[in-house]
């Protein structure tokens, strides 16, 4: 007997296996379950799967999140244009309960080489969503923060500040960093702040605005020309 029109029917849709494994009947309209992400059982053994050998790391933790930069020489040419220049990559970790699974990464990226080199300075975490990393910088001497947080449940750089110290006798200064110049970059809000310091005291401030940007922690390089902005000069 046919069954009534409108009656409602099991489909079913095989999947061709891969290698030996069996074919996979999936009901129509069921959710087919995610392949599960490597687990590893702490940052090391992370960043020994993930980066070069002989990888250094620094890192922190909010909980069970774990931010990180890994620095490593590349000893590979087909990995890097130069043999021997340093690479790094940014990620992000969550705990699992039996060990930590990544959550975002960067492509690895050549961390500039000459006698200005910024120098990995520091990773904080400043929350579930949110940590920063620092470099010192060299020439003039100053520090560097990159702001990334986790919005729209994609981990993206939303800010840079960079901050040069100055003595400026010629305002008073006595030591460097009495006279501080600064910019900070909001590249999702479109928005630069040139703020000026001269024997610590606010000397000077501009804003202005610049096309917001989307920058997923996946792309970015810590080094690219086009992450830098400031405000046009009077």
């Amino acid at each position: 007997m046919r069954p009534a029109i409108g009656a409602a029917r099991a489909r079913a849709t095989v999947v061709p296996a891969v290698g030996t494994r069996a074919l996979l009947l999936v009901l129509a309209g069921a959710a087919v379950p995610a392949p599960c992400a490597p687990e590893y059982a702490d940052v090391d053994a992370y960043v020994a799967a993930t980066a070069g050998p002989g990888a250094r790391v620094l890192s922190d933790r909010h909980g069970g999140q774990v931010y990180g930069v890994a620095q490593w020489i590349c000893s590979d040419g087909a990995a890097c244009a130069t043999p021997g220049e340093t690479l790094a990559m940014l990620f992000v970790l969550h705990g699992t309960g039996t060990g930590l699974s990544e959550e975002a990464r960067s492509a690895a990226f050549v961390w500039q080489a000459s006698a200005k080199t910024p120098v990995l300075d520091a990773v904080e975490a400043r929350g579930p969503d949110r940590f920063e990393v620092s470099l010192h910088r060299f020439a003039p001497v100053g520090r560097q923060v990159f702001s990334f947080a986790r919005q729209q449940e994609q981990w993206r750089l939303a800010g840079m500040e960079v901050a040069f110290l100055t003595l400026d006798a010629a305002q008073g200064d006595e030591a460097v960093g009495d006279s501080v110049d600064s910019v900070s970059v909001d590249y999702p809000g479109g928005r630069i702040v040139h703020a000026v310091h001269r024997n610590n005291r606010p000397h000077a401030r501009r804003e202005c605005p610049m096309p917001p940007r989307e920058l997923p922690l996946a792309v970015v390089d810590l080094f690219a020309a086009d992450l830098a902005a400031d405000c046009p000069s009077d």
